[in-house]
């Protein structure tokens, strides 16, 4: 009985401490750590990093000579129509003659020019070293470099993107977990006018129609409480899909809010013209570009090549060579498709004229986003403090209002107008502190540095070390 007893009162306290375990304690050098290692944006741009590295080795392959070798052996049923080539001296020579060209007749055995093998095993290794096609393999190793290195860009600046993706997320969760603490106390507040109002109302000192405006304006903070609940459960919800969490429920922590000094717009301008990767892609797309038009007019050119062969062979007879060996040049030329190679070659021309037109639009763009990002990060650093002396001022209007209505010198929309301030001032502080976070976080990868490159050592280790997921 005892027994059972323990048993009972162990599994209750289990229950108890699970129940009441703490959330998952989750920081922004946390997220960013987990969202880059889940995200399958990254992981697919780590697989096509890897991919171009191994085709630019594999590239570097085509400059050595092909090398073939072949082998046969074959067995030969031939059916023997050939008549008997025996010879026979003339009736009338001489004996001196007839023992001459006989003793000369006896050893040649006429029969072997005319004989059948009944198999043949051959065996030839033959290496040819194309010649002219050098410089237009020179071009295509330089393209799969400039590809392996523009597609190693394109990774940074995908990690880059995502980490400026994630912790957007994450200060939206903590502006709406922020909102709803702030509507928490808003209807705390509201509450409390409202049990002083029911006391003044009972006393005379205000109208039924006093209590009834805070009385609606509770169930107004009421309602938005309830939703800013919603919003704030459903940001957690895709915040810990995003970080592949068990769980929806997280618990957030402050991020640090230091913001550096910005520089002017010039320098900014001039860092990111230098480091920003899309730039630089852009710079390569159009060298890849160049260079694909180039090696498509060196394919108009015959090839020529050098070759040499060795060739080893056994069928049984005399009369032919067991082995043979050769070296020459290969001069290769399809003249029958040289006007659809032409084609083929202006094609690519054109191809790469677009390339560069769209890369020299791109790389506009990107200058204006520099500019942009500059800007908006001024501006969030001056919302804050904007936002910091109206919530100053908010408190202090909430705090004389709500003092003039107690002894009876203001009205009560006054003071709930204060109230609404105070509570739009407390959120638009809030929301425009961790904007601003994200908005020099944006400055900092429009120049090409990493955002929040405090947060993320995993930036500074090679490529083959960074986190991966096992895919089932």
């Amino acid at each position: 009985m005892k027994r059972r007893w323990f048993t009972a009162w162990a599994v209750v306290t289990v229950l108890i401490l699970a129940a009441s375990a703490p959330a998952f304690a989750l920081d922004l050098k946390e997220c960013l750590s987990r969202g880059l290692a889940h995200s399958d944006r990254v992981l697919a741009a780590r697989a096509e990093m890897e991919q171009r590295d191994q085709e630019r080795y594999a590239a570097a392959t085509r400059f050595l000579p092909q090398v073939t070798l072949q082998a046969h052996q074959t067995w030969l049923d031939v059916h023997d129509t050939m008549p008997d080539m025996s010879l026979t001296l003339p009736a009338g020579l001489p004996a001196e003659q007839a023992a001459l060209f006989g003793s000369m007749l006896g050893q040649i055995d006429f029969n072997a020019f005319t004989a059948v093998p009944d198999h043949d095993n051959d065996l030839t290794l033959q290496a040819y070293q194309p010649l002219t096609q050098i410089p237009r393999l020179a071009l295509y190793d330089r393209m799969a470099s400039n590809t392996a290195e523009a597609a190693r860009l394109g990774y940074r600046a995908t990690r880059d993107r995502i980490a400026l993706y994630l912790a957007m997320n994450y200060f939206q969760a903590l502006i709406a977990e922020k909102k709803t603490a702030t509507l928490e106390q808003a209807l705390a507040r509201v509450e409390r006018l409202e049990t002083d109002a029911q006391a003044m109302k009972t006393q005379g000192l205000i109208t039924k129609a006093d209590l009834l405006k805070i009385q609606m304006s509770r169930s107004e903070v009421a309602l938005q409480l309830k939703q800013a609940r919603s919003d704030e459960a459903y940001a957690k919800s895709y915040l810990a899909k995003l970080l592949d969490l068990p769980l929806a429920e997280i618990e957030l922590r402050d991020p640090p809010t230091a913001l550096a000094d910005h520089r002017e717009l010039a320098w900014h301008l001039e860092q990111g013209e230098r480091d920003r990767p899309e730039i630089q892609l852009t710079r390569l797309q159009e060298k890849i570009a160049r260079e694909n038009r180039a090696a498509s007019y060196l394919q108009l050119l015959p090839d020529v090549g050098a070759v040499a062969a060795a060739n080893w062979n056994d069928d049984g007879l005399d009369t032919t060579p067991d082995r043979t060996y050769s070296a020459g040049f290969v001069l290769t030329w399809n003249f029958w498709g040289l006007g659809g190679d032409v084609l083929q070659s202006r094609a690519t021309a054109y191809a790469a004229e677009k390339t560069m037109h769209e890369a020299r639009g791109t790389r506009i763009d990107l200058q204006m986003s520099i500019e942009k990002a500059w800007r908006d990060a001024n501006l969030a650093r001056e919302s804050v403090e904007t936002n910091r002396q109206v919530l100053a001022q908010a408190e202090e209007n909430f705090r004389i209002e709500q003092n003039r209505y107690r002894v009876g010198q203001t009205t009560t929309t006054d003071l709930l107008g204060a109230q609404t301030q105070l509570t739009s001032a407390q959120t638009g502080y809030d929301a425009a502190s961790y904007l601003a976070v994200l908005a020099d976080a944006s400055l900092a990868a429009a120049i090409g540095e990493i955002p929040f490159q405090n947060l993320r050592q995993a930036d500074d280790a090679p490529a083959a070390a960074l986190p991966s997921r096992d895919r089932e």
